[in-house]
């Protein structure tokens, strides 16, 4: 994981086309690359950059197919964005 955080450093300033590509990787190692990308930056992001960041994600979710590439990113990405905009989640609640 240290080698993975150090290439994710190097290059942080990927572009979301390029991170696709990575997280596309059948290479699970690759994935997990884009994810600490991804995550590093939902870490210092908030309003409209944080967003571009989660719906990324979601779209490119089903890429997130193994536990720890969910244990990399999750919370960052998604946990940051809940926090901030809770309702963006929640689901109406019948009434009996």
């Amino acid at each position: 994981m240290p080698d993975v955080r150090k290439v994710a450093k190097f290059f942080s300033d990927a572009s979301f086309s390029d991170i696709e590509s990575i997280l596309k990787s059948e290479i699970h190692e690759d994935r997990l690359c884009a994810l600490v990308i991804l995550s590093d930056r939902a870490k210092k992001s908030s309003g409209k950059e944080l967003e571009k960041i989660t719906k990324f994600y979601l779209k490119n979710k089903k890429q997130v197919n193994n536990w720890d590439l969910v244990d990399v990113s999750t919370h960052y990405i998604l946990g940051n964005y809940i926090l901030e905009n809770p309702s963006y989640f929640a689901f109406p609640v019948s009434k009996r």
